[in-house]
């Protein structure tokens, strides 16, 4: 049994029948914790339990580690086999747009050229008449001035049958 002492200080506040109560009160408490103390062959079996449930969760840890391998493996495989076909897609895809795109700078390069060719055909033509109305033109010039001349010669005429 342990042998605790109150201090003078302690005895003279508490007085002697409370600090009696006091020792009592620990040593009781020092016999029921000394019930609860673990024995060497308590902790002999803890720790073998201990090591049991370690090795145990290890296994399981080894268990669980290998699972998670394998499945990001095939996740991975998964994932590259849909990054492939996406990407076949996408060259499909891009192969069909160049062609497309190809056709239709054929037709558009055929249509400029139906175009342009029509345009020097207008441009001809619209030189071709130019020249005719200039030559109808020069010729109207001409006949309006032999008129003007035949008129002012029957004017000069008429005047001088009629003033003489």
């Amino acid at each position: 049994m342990t042998i605790v002492a109150v201090p003078k200080v302690l005895r003279e506040k508490l007085g002697d029948e409370v600090a009696d109560a006091f020792i009592r009160l620990i040593n009781e408490a020092g016999v029921d914790t000394k019930k609860e103390l673990a024995s060497k062959e308590d902790v002999t079996k803890l720790r073998e339990d201990l090591r049991s449930v370690e090795a145990s969760l290890k296994e399981d840890m080894f268990k669980l580690e290998a699972r998670l391998k394998d499945s990001m493996n095939k996740q991975g495989a998964s994932l590259k086999d849909a990054m492939n076909k996406q990407g076949a897609s996408f060259k499909e895809d891009i192969h069909k747009l160049e062609a497309n795109l190809l056709k239709v700078e054929t037709n558009l390069r055929e249509d400029i050229n139906k175009v342009e060719t029509n345009l020097f055909k207008v441009e001809a033509k619209l030189s071709e008449n130019i020249i005719m109305i200039k030559g109808e033109l020069t010729h109207i010039k001409w006949m309006m001035g032999t008129m003007i001349a035949l008129v002012i010669a029957v004017l000069g005429l008429v005047a001088r049958t009629f003033f003489r």
